[in-house]
């Protein structure tokens, strides 16, 4: 999909071609790299705010939701107050580490673990999602929900980075998946299911050089 960079004077482009594109519009986009570092920044914001909250009890609205899931995926092998801890901290690293620009490609690893892990609440608690499964959404449902558009732009920023440093980093989330959630089966059998997708098709995507 993606695929070279070019200095134009001052300013690095980075030029990818569009995944899924009509076969009559062979078209190429560019993004700058200022482009990206405004992404990259906006998710690490949103991910430090949140996480910082959760370090305060009654402070996140999500305080009770995130414990639930957490005790769901962990069969419940974490209790309940080390686990929105956990999870704190996880956030608020993700964040910081996303706004300095350190390892990206492991942190955007980590991030798409955390993006998957926070749709299951569709699974576990459908009556807290739907008021009109499966299209109508509750609050909570919507508050998922939204968070298509965080892995969507994670998605677009992990499209910049080099083939081999991205097999690494899915080798990464496999591998941490399956040490803290293979108590449950069912996390670890859904990331290695859409990490050898991810993969495959990875490895299927053109490389073009133009």
């Amino acid at each position: 999909m993606w695929q070279h960079e070019q200095d134009q004077g001052q300013k690095k482009i980075i030029r990818f071609n569009l995944l899924f594109k009509l076969p009559a519009m062979g078209k190429s986009y560019n993004i700058s790299s200022r482009s990206l570092t405004v992404l990259r920044c906006s998710i690490g914001i949103i991910y430090i705010w949140f996480g910082m909250l959760k370090f305060f009890h009654g402070y996140s609205p999500a305080e009770d939701l995130a414990i639930n899931t957490i005790h769901k995926l962990t069969a419940g092998l974490i209790p309940e107050k080390t686990s929105i801890i956990l999870l704190a901290i996880w956030e608020t690293a993700l964040g910081l580490l996303l706004v300095l620009g350190f390892q990206i490609k492991k942190v955007l690893a980590f991030l798409i673990l955390h993006m998957v892990c926070t749709f299951t609440p569709l699974l576990f608690f459908p009556g807290l999602s739907f008021k009109f499964a499966p299209f109508g959404f509750t609050l909570v449902g919507q508050y998922i929900m939204k968070n298509i558009i965080i892995l969507s732009a994670a998605w677009v920023l992990w499209q910049t980075a080099p083939r081999e440093e991205m097999q690494m980093a899915t080798d990464y989330i496999f591998l941490f998946s399956n040490a803290v959630f293979l108590p449950t089966g069912i996390v670890p059998s859904l990331l290695a299911s859409f990490l050898f997708f991810f993969r495959y098709f990875y490895r299927k995507w053109p490389v073009t050089n133009n």
